[in-house]
This record gives structure tokens, C-alpha cells and sequence, in this order.
């Protein structure tokens, strides 16, 4: 941990943060990065915040599964689908090096 610290002094200020991700922080980044793709996809299909949807997923990476599995209810929440589940995406997507496939479907 010592050397994950970078620091700035300013006159009567110091400031300094920790730059080492966490897999905790890998996975939040991920969780915004696949409601940004899933609302891209509802977008570029012409779904309005009214239409409901599921989403279905595919991927090779255990993170991304992880993510989709712990992070499910805000996922849900964050995209207004009314489930996620595993199956046949059509879209492929690369997120922070991640690859997975993604289907947006209206209910």
C-alpha cells in the first residue's frame, strides 16, 4: 500500500490518494460501464424510459459475470429492465478490457 500513494502540496494543503484499484473498484467501473452500453443499445434501438426490457448476456470473463450476478438488482434498476439473464448477445461490447456480448429486447 505504501507505494500506491501519490501526493500534492499547495502552501497549507496536502493532499494525497491512493492510485491502486481494488477489485472492488474494477467492478464498480464495470457496473457503470455496462448501464452506459445497455443504454446505449436501448437508445440506438429506440426504446424510450417507458419500454421495459430485458437484457441477456454472454462472456468468457468471470468478472463481468461476477458483476452481472452481485450487482444484478442495480443493473436492473439503473437500465428499468425487468431482468438479466444469460444467453445469446447479439451486440459485443469491450468494457476496461472486458469482452461481452449483450442483447437489449423490449418486454
Amino acid at each position: 500500500i505504501a507505494g500506491c500513494w501519490v501526493g500534492r502540496e499547495e502552501t497549507t494543503m496536502h493532499v494525497a490518494i491512493c492510485t491502486d484499484l481494488t477489485d472492488e473498484l474494477r467492478a464498480e467501473a464495470l457496473v457503470r460501464e455496462l448501464v452506459r452500453a445497455i443504454n446505449q443499445i436501448r437508445k440506438e434501438k429506440g426504446y424510450t424510459r417507458d419500454d421495459r426490457i430485458t437484457v441477456i448476456y454472454s462472456t468468457e470473463s468471470e468478472l463481468v459475470r461476477s458483476v452481472f450476478v452481485e450487482y444484478n438488482d442495480e443493473l436492473v434498476g439503473s437500465v428499468l429492465a425487468d431482468n438479466i439473464s444469460v444467453g445469446e448477445g447479439e451486440t459485443e461490447v469491450e468494457l476496461n478490457g472486458e469482452l461481452v456480448q449483450l442483447a437489449v429486447e423490449k418486454v
